[in-house]
This record gives C-alpha cells, sequence and structure tokens, in this order.
C-alpha cells in the first residue's frame, strides 16, 4: 500500500496533476480538484471520478 505522501490533486479539465500544498483549484483553468493517489488508483478511475463530481455539482466537465 502506499502512503498519504503520494497523493496528489487532479483536475479533469485540463488533464494535469498538482501538488495539495499548490491549493485545490486547478492552477490552469480554477476548476476544482480531486484527491489522487496514483499509486492505488487508475487515471481512468480518477478520470471518471472527476466527471462524477462535475455532474454531481451541475458543472460541465
Amino acid at each position: 500500500m502506499g502512503s498519504y505522501d503520494s497523493e496528489v490533486l487532479y483536475c479533469g479539465h485540463c488533464n494535469r496533476q498538482q501538488q495539495v500544498s499548490q491549493g485545490e483549484k486547478c492552477k490552469g483553468c480554477r476548476r476544482t480538484t480531486i484527491s489522487w493517489y496514483p499509486d492505488r488508483q487508475s487515471h481512468e478511475d480518477i478520470r471518471k471520478k472527476w466527471i462524477d463530481m462535475c455532474k454531481y455539482f451541475n458543472q460541465t466537465p
């Protein structure tokens, strides 16, 4: 199992990741990011999770 140190934040709009210390808004587009542990979750899984989050908040993915 990975450690919590592997956490990054993912933006599905920009398809990029950033460090947690950079804040929860994407540095590229200012959209909300979600937590991603690349050592435990695939890119496909996190992309689906990000799209689901957008739908939940009634935002365009």
